[in-house]
């Protein structure tokens, strides 16, 4: 791929980052204030406990299938396997997610409450089944897949203003909100349908195994992550209410926003890292080095800013409602900084060099340190003690990634050693 090409991708990929992150921020100062910092929080808590569901059905594949597809990209037989066996597996590990959730619902009262809601944000699962960005990531037509992604999230936003208008209406939030995406799925079916490389291929039993064995790793490093996300509006929901999650989720998702301005960079450019690794290592190390400059001066920039301006960011995009968002913005204000670091050392070095494992260690011991922090802190300071937990959970991470990057690769030196163990 050329420069131009991945200029290009990179640019579409943040047209998909609008349509994943920016249409959903457009409603969030009007859902803020129509549900309020209680209906809101129900809003948030229902989505964090989605966002499990969301992980088992993806099982890693949005990482592992884009490089496997890449690879194969000029062989449209091997393409075509790869794309049924992922989607069979994804669709068997949907049964399983969507199955947790009614066992769940009947009997953990706390969820079964929030069943409307829960269940409006459980659609999401089947919006990632019937979502092919990583197929066409992988065939790097990053454009077509960046158009379908906007097309169905734009739609949220019209949705949201005219339907949307009292407290007691958070399931049709989320009902609106898992919508567009399904919508932006489909639609990303229909552009990669007319491609005309996939063809059907039935998926054998052994196939989906070996694709689930294959993505296993990267399912334990992405749930681990979101055991220190995710997991924490989950943890002050139990203990503090949803009150305090409204507090804590109105910051979190600016700075999620925030963060996932890098996104679009790492997607587009890890296609390349992942081929430059495996024909040149020397070459695919120059060009990791290259992007830690420039992602580590644009996330740090993005960090300062929320750090020096969280008290009117929340003012001007939630209300006085959240004052409190303030004071835990400004906790959480670094991450960004540091996930832009350590997703270069994890995401465009250890990955495309075999080293899974290790990269789901990382964020497997960050995820038990993190746990055993969260539940006193949220007991004690509320949304603060959240925030301040996550903070520290991803300061663990990223010395955690650098110090394992540094130790199995040669990404301080200009020669590139034989080999990586997993």
């Amino acid at each position: 791929m050329s420069n131009g090409n991945m200029r290009a991708n990179i640019g579409w990929m943040f047209m998909w980052q609008i349509a994943t992150y920016l249409f959903p921020l457009m409603t969030f100062p009007y859902l803020t204030r129509v549900l309020g910092a209680q209906s809101y929080g129900e809003f948030s808590l229902s989505f964090a406990i989605s966002s499990y569901l969301v992980l088992v059905t993806d099982w890693g594949f949005a990482m592992s299938a884009p490089a496997e597809i890449s690879r194969e990209r000029d062989d449209p037989e091997a393409v075509s396997r790869i794309f049924w066996s992922v989607l069979a597996s994804k669709a068997l590990l949907l049964a399983v997610s969507l199955s947790l959730l009614t066992i769940a619902v009947l009997t953990i009262d706390r969820i079964g409450r929030l069943a409307p809601v829960m269940f409006a944000a459980a659609a999401m699962t089947l919006a990632n089944l019937f979502t092919v960005h990583w197929c066409l990531q992988g065939l790097e037509r990053l454009g077509k897949s960046a158009i379908a992604m906007t097309c169905g999230r734009a739609l949220v936003v019209p949705a949201t203003l005219f339907l949307v208008k009292t407290p007691d209406q958070a399931w049709l939030a989320a009902l609106i909100f898992s919508g567009g995406s399904l919508i932006g799925g489909i639609f990303s079916i229909l552009m990669l349908r007319s491609l005309k490389i996939i063809r059907w291929r039935p998926p054998s039993w052994a196939a989906v195994r070996g694709q689930i064995a294959h993505s296993g790793p990267l399912f334990v490093s992405a749930i681990s992550a979101n055991l220190y996300t995710g997991t924490n509006i989950i943890i002050l929901g139990f203990i503090q209410g949803p009150l305090a999650v409204g507090i804590f989720a109105a910051a979190d998702r600016l700075r999620m926003a925030a963060q996932a301005l890098v996104n679009p960079i790492n997607q587009a450019v890890y296609p390349r890292t992942s081929r430059l690794m495996h024909h040149s290592r020397a070459e695919g190390m120059a060009f990791a080095r290259k992007l830690l400059l420039f992602q580590g001066g644009f996330t740090l920039l993005i960090s300062l800013t929320m750090f020096f301006g969280a008290d009117l960011i929340i003012r001007i995009l939630a209300g006085h409602q959240y004052d409190g968002s303030g004071t835990v913005l400004r906790i959480l204000s670094p991450i960004p900084f540091m996930a832009g670091i350590s997703s270069v050392f994890g995401m465009q070095v250890m990955l495309p060099l075999g080293l899974k494992g290790k990269y789901s260690r990382v964020f497997a011991v960050t995820a038990v340190v993190n746990f055993l922090m969260v539940v006193p802190l949220s007991w004690w300071a509320g949304a603060t003690g959240t925030a301040c937990s996550a903070l520290a959970a991803e300061t663990l991470s990223v010395a955690y990634m650098i110090v394992t990057a540094m130790r199995h690769t040669e990404f301080l030196t200009r020669t590139a050693r034989s080999g990586a163990t997993a």
